[in-house]
């Protein structure tokens, strides 16, 4: 985010002409790139909002910067147009500006939150719906319930707290299998390797699959799709596991709310953590259930073909 404009400032005055439109995700600066390339003031700049910096939870031990949250900030207000991938999305980050100015009276942001809003509009995140249709699998195979964990092991995805609940369910009786994908680090979250010791042989997969084609092959062999997030702004790998047929189990918050159909709320949506062992143990009864193509709405091209003609305006 530091660095980014400063690149694509110099890729841009070796073009040989300007772009009538320009679409950047929030690890640009765009206010700085505008800066380095006056001649964007007869560009269109749009501004994708996938996640930002300014809501994002940081760990206890990290100390409060404001520097990357200032950025978005000043990004929205270089844009001439803003895609929130949701409405959470939207609120929650105009919410911690409408804080921030609260707190800090004299650094003029009194009003923003408001000229952010009205040049915004909500997108949800663009999918091709076809690369699932291959990997779909409408017959489950006998055998116990399987459940699929597809997030990177950070610290606000929940990764211990999954472990530690379905280890506590494993304790209790329930037969089921577990599949662990998603990116790890050389730091991981305080308590996964002792989720993992006490889960042992239930644990079937445990590594990340860069072959994206292997991935989502490997993942349709799932029952039920887990998320323990404690942020989250769209959910893209959730959307890809729902499309694959998995039944997902998620927080009832985050941006979650908006992308599950209501009828099935109960069924899938859960406020704590005896909710969701309950409808793990719910979905170990029933595991021939499969979710529906929920995710229709967000098919790339009827979703993208009218927002890039001349006449598109937010709305």
């Amino acid at each position: 985010m530091g660095s980014a404009h400063l690149s694509f400032a110099q890729r841009l005055h070796g073009a040989n002409e300007w772009p009538s439109h320009l679409l950047v995700t929030d690890m640009m600066d765009l206010s700085r790139l505008r800066g380095l390339c006056p001649e964007l003031a007869n560009s269109h700049c749009t501004l994708l909002m996938h996640e930002n910096q300014l809501s994002y939870p940081r760990p206890a031990a990290d100390r409060e910067d404001l520097h990357l949250g200032l950025i978005n900030i000043n990004s929205c207000l270089a844009a001439d147009r803003i895609w929130w991938n949701s409405c959470h999305h939207r609120d929650e980050f105009l919410q911690h500006l409408e804080k921030l100015s609260a707190a800090l009276p004299e650094q003029g942001l009194e009003g923003l939150a408001h000229e952010i809003l009205i040049r915004g509009q909500v997108l949800g995140l663009p999918l091709d719906l076809e690369e699932f249709t291959r990997f779909r699998r409408e017959d489950r195979a006998p055998g116990p319930l399987r459940i699929a964990w597809n997030h990177r092991r950070d610290q606000d995805k929940g990764a211990a707290e999954v472990l530690h609940l379905l280890a506590d369910l494993a304790d209790e009786g329930l037969d089921f299998e577990l599949m662990l994908f998603g990116e790890r680090f050389r730091r991981q979250p305080e308590g996964i390797d002792h989720g993992l010791v006490r889960l042992e042989a239930r644990v079937i997969h445990d590594h990340y699959v860069p072959v994206r084609s292997d991935y989502l092959d490997r993942l349709a062999q799932a029952d039920v799709l887990l998320s323990t997030s404690k942020q989250e702004n769209f959910g893209l790998s959730v959307a890809e596991g729902v499309q694959l047929g998995l039944w997902p189990l998620l927080p009832n918050g985050l941006c979650y709310p908006e992308f599950i159909p209501k009828a099935h709320h109960g069924d899938c949506l859960y406020q704590d953590a005896r909710e969701l062992k309950a409808l793990i143990v719910a979905a170990a009864s029933q595991p021939h259930r499969r979710a529906g193509t929920w995710y229709d709405p967000f098919e790339a091209r009827e979703l993208l073909a009218p927002l890039f003609s001349a006449t598109s305006q937010p709305g």
